[in-house]
């Protein structure tokens, strides 16, 4: 029977039950997804050699493969999202085809086609994906969320946090002293979670941030930027390590084969808010604002595509001790004449200037992120992402405020981080049945706690820290504190993160057999020596404007030089592992493999001859 010209029948709910079924089982491919499926003739036997083209409608990219001896076919390394459109072209049946697909992260798309014979008048069978039920099939517990579910739900932090809460095994918890925010899963803590963006290592390599992630304050790349995220728990796949909470995974946009963009901003200011609490004036100066832009769009229709986005905070809050009136809190540790004899004491003695009270407390960030698809052909595909981030916070330090002691702006100290990640990947269909992902990204951090006044121990003009008042013990206690804090006194942290994956996937029937290599390499640098600089004990101001310190202590490295005193090391995590994920049936799916992981390293740490 010859087909007739072009026409279309759109099947109804009721009748795409028997014909077509559609489910969602979440399977680890953590940054990109797959569609997979049975097509089987009107007789109920499998349809062997027929032709199934996968679309993605947004860029033009597509992947054709022909159906096995058991009628299945499988495609991989599929970019997140949508709509696609999977069609099976048939010679001897009539075509059928399912459109407005949306492809989850972290998940394979189970499509079993029940050709028809071919209608006179009719030239393909067409079915809308959102009028079948999808099933959610989980390989280990998990949750994801698409581009739709983000955008609808509210984040007044612009983090992902604010989505994976959604789950009940997540909550979100205050971080170690009141300062951010940390991901608790199933109760554990967030520096025992995986966190990537892009497949890119984005968590905290070395775990000072309670966030669990790269950033100290904020979220590693602007908002808007996020395309899908997944946060799962216990997944049944060898490709997952190296975590013992959930392993959150997140991928971006890209551009499509049309022009989108977006803006926003947000304001407020001191002229917006109250200035009285219970009939005290506070003094405060400020403007806190947020605002963001995205854009992508085509380089080279159905070629090349760009996308981009800039997201911009300046915030803060309300420094509430202090000296005077226009606190909400007025300390009683120093009085105004103490505070300004102490203040030309110190300029006088060591030609320092204090820099006076602090009243605000800024926290700025920011995040930039570009993308780049290359489809190369309709076999391969390049990505390449850059992404930077630059945040600080601005807060007390070891004798700060809200202790009911006082210090000037130079034992504050900015609190934050500054980080630029690269990453490349090479997706690459060789046959109808094997394909490989080739991945490799580094991410520089640099952890910022840089005292407000300077003066670090490693820097060209050290300061030392001066401390007035009662002994209480080595550190604190004191009524009043200059220069960089205790902790502040040397302290640096640069970690670098290489990582290199190389993974096939070889179709063979009912069975998707995986194989690959891991290289995950951490450098470091990290100084910290408490009270590096020294400090000066004394008594009181007047024995300050005296200079006759009580007392002075002062730590150091043996070689003399600080940065001799950091610990400086590296250490590469390989894995390698195979797995074989075997399709059973439509609803039973048993899956095998073997990992191992081990380290290598060749630092050991530096001889202390002295001691």
């Amino acid at each position: 029977m010859n087909k007739m010209t072009k026409s279309a029948l759109l099947l109804s709910a009721a009748m795409i039950i028997s014909p077509l079924m559609l489910s969602t089982p979440a399977m680890a491919q953590q940054i990109t997804s797959s569609v997979r499926g049975v097509v089987t003739a009107p007789d109920g036997t499998p349809a062997v050699g027929e032709s199934v083209t996968i679309t993605d409608t947004r860029t033009g990219a597509s992947r054709t493969v022909s159906t096995s001896s058991n009628g299945g076919f499988s495609a991989r390394g599929l970019t997140v999202g949508g709509p696609y459109t999977v069609r099976v072209d048939s010679d001897r049946f009539q075509d059928t085809a399912v459109t407005d697909i949306s492809l989850g992260l972290s998940g394979s798309t189970d499509l079993n086609f029940a050709l028809q014979e071919i209608q006179e008048g009719v030239d393909e069978v067409i079915v809308t994906a959102t009028r079948l039920n999808v099933v959610e099939l989980a390989v280990g517990p998990s949750s994801s969320f698409n581009l739709a579910t983000i955008e609808a739900l509210p984040s007044v932090s612009r983090q992902i946090r604010d989505i994976i809460r959604i789950d009940p095994r997540v909550n979100i918890g205050r971080g170690a002293g009141g300062r951010g925010f940390q991901v608790n899963c199933l109760g554990g803590n967030s520096r025992g979670n995986a966190f990537t963006i892009d497949g890119i290592r984005s968590g905290d390599a070395f775990g000072l941030n309670s966030s669990g992630t790269s950033a100290r304050n904020t979220f590693p790349v602007p908002f808007d930027a996020v395309a899908a995220t997944a946060v799962e728990f216990s997944p049944i796949d060898v490709q997952y390590g190296q975590f013992t909470g959930c392993a959150i995974n997140t991928t971006t946009k890209s551009g499509t084969n049309e022009f989108h963009g977006s803006f926003y901003g947000l304001y407020t200011g001191d002229g917006l808010t109250g200035s009285t609490i219970e009939g005290n004036t506070i003094e405060a100066d400020f403007d806190n604002y947020n605002w963001g832009a995205e854009i992508g769009g085509p380089i080279i229709k159905d070629k090349l595509f760009f996308y981009g986005a800039y997201e911009e905070t300046d915030s803060g809050g309300i420094q509430s001790e202090g000296i005077g009136a226009g606190f909400a809190n007025p300390t009683t540790a120093f009085s105004q004449d103490e505070a300004d004899r102490t203040a030309a004491a110190l300029q006088s003695i060591f030609g320092r200037d204090v820099g006076g009270q602090i009243t605000t407390l800024p926290r700025t960030s920011r995040r930039f992120f570009g993308r780049l698809d290359w489809n190369i052909n309709d076999d391969h595909r390049l990505e390449g992402t850059f992404a930077k981030l630059e945040e600080s916070s601005l807060t007390d330090d070891d004798l700060g405020s809200g202790r009911g002691r006082f210090t000037f702006a130079d034992n504050f100290f900015t609190v934050g981080s500054d980080s630029e990640s690269y990453s490349v990947r090479l997706f690459s269909n060789w046959t109808d049945n094997f394909s490989t992902e080739i991945r490799a990204s580094r991410i520089n951090v640099g952890d910022i706690q840089d005292p407000l006044g300077g003066g670090e121990q490693q820097s060209a003009n050290p300061i030392p820290r001066v401390a007035i008042g009662p002994f209480g013990n080595e550190f604190f206690g004191q009524n009043f504190a200059s220069g960089p804090g205790v902790f502040r006194s040397a302290n640096q942290l640069d970690t670098r993160v290489d990582q290199l994956k190389i993974a096939g996937t070889y179709v063979k029937g009912d069975h998707t057999i995986t194989a690959g290599y891991e290289l995950d390499a951490l450098d470091v640098f990290n100084l910290f020596v408490i009270n590096a600089t020294g400090t000066l004990f004394f008594n009181d101001v007047a024995a300050l404007e005296a200079g006759t310190p009580r007392l002075i202590r002062q730590n150091g490295s043996f070689t003399g030089d600080i940065n001799d005193a950091a610990a400086t090391f590296s250490r590469n995590n390989h894995s390698l592992y195979i797995q074989d994920e075997w399709q059973i049936n439509n609803s039973l799916q048993l899956v095998a493999g073997v990992r191992y992981d081990f380290f290598t390293s060749g630092d050991e740490p530096q001889l202390n001859t002295v001691f």
